[in-house]
């Protein structure tokens, strides 16, 4: 029996106890109390365990939990669900931060909803040219043809009732990369719909020494046995073609932020020259790449002239036609 509104609450971590306590402290100041924290620790060997034993010691709320060996985000999530007790499911990365009404404005929302529901939020951060970017989405409707539509899971940012993560089987442990995307296809296969809080309530990756690369080498490797673990269920549940679709969605991607990537680092030589033409060549979305480039123009254009960026359409993939 769950407890009801009580939100269960997963902070996953594995060897960054220097962000520890900014992120469990962030989640101790929000405005709705009735939450249990777990915070897994996926084989850490660093001082993880002192410093959440450390804030055990002041609020009961808080659980750690350890696995003796690295297994990865999704294994790390699963711990949580299997041992959540509330009604609500919801969590956080070490390096992301939530506004303090977050749990208190998702609870209000989830109570006019049943299990066939699950929701979202905005995101609010400043990018790495300067621009302050705030995200709002517009959902509502069934999760399905929001995938159709480019959408993809916002970080730190998710909402759901216990019992629907549990009815779509958690997550996939095989998956290593594209963790979130897998959760957003098993809800889709099981038809939830999806609605988006019209708040930016969530700040992804504060932590100014954390360095994401979304798409390096062995991130790509990762994402390409998730695609193969997922092809079954998308040609089943969407068709062959839209399985083709999101296939080379991630392909694009990779192929953007390479491109970036080496504009950033200055280091275009003729050998990469080459590379990037024939990439651009083989790219599947040739008049999005051209669109994105004009927003990033346009982007760089705002932050000399100090303008904030309000996006009400987070599409991250290209519309599926």
């Amino acid at each position: 029996m769950h407890d009801y509104d009580l939100v269960s609450v997963c902070l996953a971590t594995y060897n960054r106890s220097h962000l520890l306590k900014q992120a469990i402290e962030n989640i101790l100041s929000q405005t709705y109390r009735r939450f249990e924290l777990f915070v897994v620790d996926d084989g850490s060997n660093d001082n993880t365990e002192s410093v959440v034993k450390h804030y055990q010691k002041k609020d009961k709320r808080i659980f750690y939990c350890r696995h003796d060996t690295n297994k990865g985000l999704a294994a790390a999530r699963n711990t949580a669900i299997s041992r959540a007790k509330g009604r609500y499911f919801t969590f956080i990365d070490d390096d992301d931060a939530w506004d303090k009404i977050f749990l208190s404005h998702f609870v209000k929302t989830a109570s006019n909803y049943d299990d066939n529901w699950c929701f979202c939020c905005g995101t609010d951060y400043t990018n790495n040219l300067g621009n302050h970017i705030r995200y709002i989405p517009k959902l509502n409707g069934p999760l399905k043809e929001y995938i159709k539509k480019g959408y993809t899971p916002p970080v730190a940012a998710q909402f759901y009732f216990l019992s629907t993560v549990k009815k779509a089987g958690g997550y996939t442990e095989e998956i290593k990369s594209g963790v979130d995307h897998d959760l957003w296809l098993k809800l889709a296969f099981h038809d939830i719909n999806i609605y988006g809080v019209p708040k930016a309530l969530v700040h992804p990756n504060t932590s100014a020494e954390v360095s994401r690369i979304t798409f390096s080498d062995k991130r790509w490797l990762e994402i390409q046995r998730s695609l193969v673990i997922w092809k079954t269920d998308i040609v089943l549940h969407f068709g062959v073609r839209f399985f083709y679709h999101f296939r080379r969605c991630y392909y694009f991607g990779r192929q953007r932020r390479q491109f970036i990537i080496f504009l950033k680092q200055k280091t275009i030589n003729q050998a990469i020259v080459r590379r990037l033409f024939r990439a651009f060549r083989e790219m599947p979305f040739k008049i999005e790449f051209f669109k994105e480039s004009l927003f990033k123009l346009w982007m760089w254009f705002c932050y000399r002239n100090r303008k904030y960026i309000t996006l009400k359409t987070p599409h991250s993939f290209p519309s599926f036609r």
